[in-house]
């Protein structure tokens, strides 16, 4: 994908050019072993900003050796004894990162922030327990915050 076609997609929105040729690198030599290749475009389907940019992140920390996982900290709908829906709460910490990755040897919570979007208590206080425990943690508001951030631990060791 060339540059001017890349400013006409979604992902223009989460990341700069740049960052989409890493993403790409990253994901076509994870997936150099198929017998088929998926355009990146195809590979991620999300429409919402938020849940492109954790997919993109995702990808691109496991593409690179690293272990992600997100983090869903949402309860969920179940049926009682009595067949009513009831709502769950989630057995997850308050405040809890989206994302929790370990990058070369290195625990990084990674919290998913678009737009306007601002922490709340919870996940300050969350982020303060992480940094104390000698953790990073990771306000990401694109794909180029988590690059870089990366390339430093890659560094450092």
């Amino acid at each position: 994908m060339t540059e001017p076609q890349f400013h006409t997609t979604r992902f223009s929105k989460i990341m700069n050019y740049d960052s989409f040729q890493a993403l790409s690198q990253a994901t076509m030599n994870k997936r150099s072993k198929c017998r088929y290749d998926i355009p990146m475009t195809k590979y991620f389907t999300q429409k919402r900003p938020t849940r492109l940019l954790t997919k993109c992140i995702l990808e691109y920390i496991r593409s690179i050796g690293g272990h992600a996982e997100e983090v869903k900290s949402t309860g969920t709908m179940r049926k009682d004894r009595s067949g009513k829906m009831i709502w769950t709460h989630s057995q997850t910490m308050s405040g809890s990162a989206d994302i929790h990755a370990v990058i070369a040897g290195r625990f990084v919570a990674i919290e998913i922030k678009y737009g306007r979007d601002k922490q709340s208590e919870a996940q300050k206080k969350y982020q303060a327990k992480v940094e104390l425990s000698g953790a990073m943690y990771l306000i990401a508001k694109n794909l180029n915050d988590v690059i870089n951030l990366i390339s430093e631990l890659l560094k450092s060791d």
